[in-house]
């Protein structure tokens, strides 16, 4: 088995087995520090993405930490920190494009671009001796801070001018008229009713003319553009500072083709992550500056 197939095994099986468990590592739960969120380079404070974003929340999840900072021993050290000693780091992946050049049959040159991935381990703020400044607080949570957030949240929605249809007592998007259906707002819990706004808006953006998520492709299933969206919607519940806790129960349907998907084609969930963040920066480009990101895992 070659070093890439082991990579994208051994992460695959993590998030099989907290699935499993009954965890999404995905969904997250509420805090109001700045300290805490999507996770986040502590040196270049760029968002990580795709895969990486919920493998380091799986490993805070498991080991109860609450920052969002993480960065590699030596960029610990950059800051003035340093990892305390016996600490396990949390393993992550970035791909890399190669070019290789070959000779064809005629004699000319052929240049080849493909991605490998590349290991690299890092280490939560809360691991670190020197690092207080980015942790998590105890702050409560102000009312005045949940209006500005779900006002943020509507603005973000308003500005992309997608087409959303209140009425009825289900949530679905038709290609067809390119319409969002949805219930009335007063139906729902506030954070239920972004979190699944957000859902229908990541199938709005599988338009040709958005970012073409074509269903017709092999692979493309319906229960795969199910988890790009699902996906896509607790990333931008992130990076907006909702919470993302449904329950595992709400995704049954589609949660045993997952795991079938993923146990067969290790590949499977950095294409299909990928794909959300492409989602993702797509909704929040009409009303948001690009922000720094991570390198993500696509192979």
């Amino acid at each position: 088995m070659s070093k890439q197939q082991e990579l994208r095994e051994s992460i695959t099986n993590q998030i099989i087995a907290a699935i499993e468990s009954g965890t999404l590592p995905w969904r997250r739960p509420w805090s109001i520090s700045a300290n805490a969120g999507a996770p986040c380079n502590a040196t270049s404070r760029r968002l990580y993405r795709g895969v990486n974003t919920f493998v380091l929340e799986l490993s805070a999840q498991r080991q109860g930490f609450r920052s969002r900072f993480w960065a590699t021993f030596r960029q610990w050290n950059s800051l003035g920190c340093a990892v305390a000693k016996g600490q396990k780091g949390t393993q992550i992946t970035f791909s890399t494009p190669i070019t290789k050049t070959t000779i064809d049959r005629k004699g000319e040159e052929q240049e080849k671009k493909f991605w490998i991935l590349r290991a690299f381990t890092v280490f939560n703020a809360e691991q670190c001796v020197g690092a207080e400044r980015f942790h998590v607080g105890d702050e409560p949570v102000s009312n005045d801070e949940l209006d500005s957030r779900f006002d943020e949240a509507q603005r973000v929605v308003e500005a992309t001018e997608a087409k959303i249809i209140h009425g009825g007592d289900r949530a679905f998007y038709v290609p067809e008229t390119d319409t969002i259906h949805m219930p009335q707002r007063s139906q729902f819990k506030e954070v239920d009713y972004f979190d699944t706004l957000f859902h229908e808006l990541a199938h709005w953006t599988e338009q040709p003319t958005r970012t073409n998520w074509d269903r017709s492709k092999p692979g493309n299933t319906y229960a795969a553009g199910e988890l790009r969206a699902e996906l896509a919607a607790c990333y931008l519940s992130n990076q907006l500072g909702l919470p993302s806790e449904h329950l595992l129960t709400n995704h049954a349907a589609y949660l045993q083709h997952w795991l079938e998907q993923m146990r067969e084609n290790p590949s499977f969930i950095f294409r299909i992550s990928a794909q959300a963040s492409k989602a993702t920066d797509f909704i929040l480009s009409f009303s948001r500056k690009p922000e720094p990101v991570e390198e993500e895992a696509v192979a």
